[in-house]
């Protein structure tokens, strides 16, 4: 109440603090279980809970969802057009099943993708026909490619700095070996590259 020019205010706060799989939230009262969802490294993924958006993920990647069904299936889904379009992702729905006042963690792992786009040229300075083979060396998922237009050679993810490979067609087989210089780009649009017999 007033009296003489003085006010008094009162405040009520209640709340959750919480502490999960190494991160700290605060949230409103916790009456249920709950959920971490984690997009590791990626913020403003939407997050839905049994089909409904429950917010975006902050600058970790981390989205906390209370008021979870206990020892029921929980269906938490990610939309994966709001992730970046150089990256892969595996699974965008997790059914989760939490004990009464307690958490679980639904963890969505995200590959990031790094694309090379490069020309192929003979030694004569003509580029390598269409339809010729690429059989890369090394550790890569796939080894096999395909060349297009212009000695167009396309791979969609490179994990590797150095590219080692062979490209084949009739009975002629050339070799090539280039590095790639470091950049966050996408794709890397390395121009022109020579193979050698």
């Amino acid at each position: 109440g007033k009296g003489q020019g003085q006010a008094n205010y009162e405040l009520d706060a209640s709340g959750s603090a919480i502490y999960f799989a190494g991160n700290g939230f605060l949230a409103r009262k916790l009456t249920n279980s709950f959920a971490l969802v984690q997009v590791p490294d990626y913020s403003h993924v939407d997050v839905f809970y049994q089909h409904q958006l429950m917010g975006h993920t902050d600058r970790n990647g981390n989205l906390l969802i209370t008021e979870l069904f206990p020892y029921q299936e929980n269906v938490l889904e990610i939309e994966p057009t709001t992730l970046p379009l150089d990256t892969e992702i595996t699974t965008i729905t997790k059914t989760v099943t939490p004990y009464w006042y307690s958490g679980v963690l639904a963890r969505f792992p995200v590959k990031h993708l790094q694309g090379l786009d490069v020309h192929l040229l003979t030694s004569s300075g003509k580029f390598v026909p269409v339809g010729a083979e690429v059989i890369l060396k090394g550790d890569c998922e796939k080894s096999s490619y395909v060349v297009g237009y212009d000695g167009e050679l396309y791979l969609p993810d490179v994990t590797t700095r150095t590219i080692n490979g062979s490209v084949n067609w009739g009975d002629k087989t050339h070799y090539f070996t280039f590095n790639l210089p470091r950049t966050t780009e996408a794709i890397i649009e390395l121009g022109n590259v020579y193979v050698t017999d």
